[in-house]
């Protein structure tokens, strides 16, 4: 199960203030908890977690308590040269993401790939270049998990994001452009966009399929809620870059994957009526990664994510019997941001 962290500035005692305040926090939880279990399944997941800046309003979400509030790298976070900084990434998503989008009906953060072009910002080709010669990869590396962690998710999204700031036209004839919609339209006539180079980590060239088959083999299924495909139906672009401590960044894939599965609309929804669990077709399509031996089963990891009384109520359906899993259609359209689908 995901473990529980203290902060990093101590895992030792925590002062009698702190102590107070997070008693006090679990005493509102618990009077929430109680005041609105039976409420519908939207206030629910506003409740629960609006944004991965959220913490969670269920007593699962103990495990993250002790988490740091904003997730963010802190400036302090040196990562070593053989690495990329995150901290310059980060600076990227802070300016560029928004998370009151609403695209094709679901509300996502979304990416402002029309100002990323406008500003060409130096953070971003920095952390490309760092990405670049970083050796966190080599054989014979003395990096760290989640340094490997923190470069590969990191990557994936930059590159995923440059792939579709480097193309703005699906086809142009003159001065005339047709649009680029979906990062699928971007592979070429003999190969899909996810088996091109995308970029280069340590003067290896990756593909976005070579690259998320290196994460995925890393053996933690909480990825597929980090690596975003800039999508609509992917997981949000957080504003925060993921972090080479291993504490934090343990905390920000627990927030990523609740921040999913609390969009009803791409992630998971429960309808205890008719007994129907609606989940991303993610979990169908990369079901075996979540097969190992702490989930054991998309299932068990689900359970793990959501608030308990709705984990309850799915438990009690799976014991019945009528229980029924089904999918989301993917939309692949861009995850773009424009002022006009501002989620208001």
């Amino acid at each position: 199960k995901p473990h529980m962290f203290l902060p990093r500035q101590s895992r030792c005692s925590l002062s009698l203030p702190a102590l107070l305040l997070v008693s006090a926090f679990l005493a509102l939880v618990v009077a929430s908890r109680a005041n609105h279990h039976d409420e519908n399944q939207a206030n629910a997941f506003d409740m629960f977690l609006s944004t991965s800046s959220d913490l969670d309003s269920d007593l699962d979400s103990d495990l993250d308590l002790l988490c740091p509030f904003d997730l963010l790298v802190p400036d302090s976070e040196a990562p070593r040269s053989n690495g990329a900084d995150p901290r310059l990434w980060q600076q990227v998503l802070q300016v560029y993401v928004h998370d009151d989008a609403l695209v094709d009906g679901i509300a996502l953060a979304a990416f402002d790939y029309a100002a990323l072009r406008r500003d060409h910002p130096s953070a971003f080709f920095d952390f490309l270049d760092q990405l670049a010669n970083s050796t966190v990869f080599d054989e014979g590396s003395d990096s760290t998990e989640s340094e490997r962690f923190s470069v590969a998710m990191n990557a994936y999204n930059a590159l995923a994001i440059h792939r579709v700031y480097s193309h703005p036209c699906k086809a142009s004839f003159g001065h005339f452009c047709w649009p680029t919609r979906s990062i699928r339209d971007l592979g070429d006539q003999f190969k899909t966009v996810w088996a091109l180079d995308a970029g280069l980590i340590g003067y290896k060239s990756y593909t976005l399929d070579q690259l998320e088959a290196l994460i995925r083999g890393m053996g933690d299924p909480r990825i597929h809620a980090c690596i975003v495909c800039a999508s609509v139906s992917c997981p949000n672009l957080n504003t925060f870059a993921y972090s080479v401590d291993a504490h934090l960044l343990d905390c920000q894939k627990n927030a990523s994957v609740r921040t999913f599965l609390a969009n009803p609309k791409k992630g998971l929804a429960w309808n205890n009526s008719t007994q129907t669990l609606k989940v991303s077709p993610i979990f169908d399509w990369y079901q075996s990664d979540f097969d190992n031996s702490v989930y054991d089963g998309v299932l068990n990891f689900l359970l793990d994510f959501i608030p308990s009384w709705m984990a309850t109520e799915i438990r009690g359906s799976v014991e019945t019997g009528s229980l029924t899993m089904t999918f989301f259609e993917y939309d692949w359209n861009l995850n773009t941001w424009q002022a006009n689908n501002q989620h208001e």
